[in-house]
């Protein structure tokens, strides 16, 4: 069955902000069913049935959001803390356009609660303040679930989430350290480096499985950036854009989150040291 707190609001269901664009919804959409459609759990009948379970939620919540009326509705009645249970079901006056999207034989859910105010933000709850700070964290959240990868209700997010926060300050305390720069701090001598390095890798324990992606992502952009590939670029008539625009390319297949979220910042954040001296 799926996880409650996932389907307790159409938006967390989507991975979606509140005010995200219908281009937006329907992307998210297609990138949950093509996760969670039944036939992708081939013969296992139990996983089968759970992601049964997930494409008639993804698809109830898909079915009220994608129609402007409805989400108007449904977003009238969330906003206030109504039963928001009618938004998934057609009035009298009104037919349920709907069933296309979720299929006729699923029925709807008889009740679907308000998610908690931590779920996502909706416009008049919370001070101004606590709005403006959330809404730009909201969108990268809701950029980094659009991407390939495992979602919130799912086992392993939390590992990739980890290793995503973890990565631009460490690879940037690494980077410092191979070039010397943590010197007057560390030390010189070959036990205090160790130790530094040490330190390090037992930062970088709790990721440890999601780090042959990252270096497979990571890879393509660092042999770039050492200028090994220079002299081939050049006699084979390549522009750096182009370079670039393919190694970017390559990254993101094998690891688009990590890639953007994790690798591109550590390698800004390491070029601007450099430049800083």
């Amino acid at each position: 069955m799926a996880d409650r707190t996932a389907s307790g609001d159409f938006y967390a269901v989507l991975q979606v902000h509140p005010s995200a664009d219908h281009e937006v919804i329907e992307a998210a959409y297609r990138q949950l069913m093509k996760k969670h459609h039944p036939d992708m759990a081939g013969r296992d009948a139990r996983l089968s049935a759970q992601y049964h379970e997930r494409a008639k939620i993804i698809n109830q919540a898909y079915g009220v959001l994608r129609d402007p009326v409805q989400r108007r509705r449904y977003d009238s009645m969330r906003n206030f803390g109504g039963d928001t249970s009618a938004a998934g079901r057609p009035s009298r006056a009104e037919p349920d356009d709907t069933a296309g999207a979720r299929g006729a034989s699923d029925p709807a859910p008889s009740r679907w609660p308000r998610a908690p105010a931590s779920a996502a933000w909706a416009p008049g709850e919370g001070s101004m303040v606590s709005a403006v700070l959330r809404s730009p964290l909201a969108a990268l959240a809701a950029v980094y679930y659009l991407l390939p990868g495992p979602y919130e209700w799912e086992g392993g997010h939390r590992q990739e989430l980890l290793t995503t926060c973890l990565l631009p300050p460490v690879g940037l305390a690494a980077f410092a350290l191979a070039t010397g720069r943590l010197a007057p701090w560390v030390g010189q001598s070959p036990i205090q480096t160790f130790l530094a390095w040490g330190i390090l890798a037992i930062l970088v324990l709790p990721s440890w499985s999601s780090l042959p992606r990252l270096a497979l992502a990571i890879a393509p952009s660092l042999v770039l950036l050492s200028g090994a590939l220079n002299t081939l670029l050049h006699q084979a008539s390549v522009p750096a854009w182009l370079a670039w625009t393919l190694v970017a390319f390559l990254s993101l297949v094998l690891s688009a989150r990590l890639y953007l979220f994790a690798a591109l910042p550590t390698l800004a954040a390491c070029w601007l040291l450099t430049r800083l001296g």
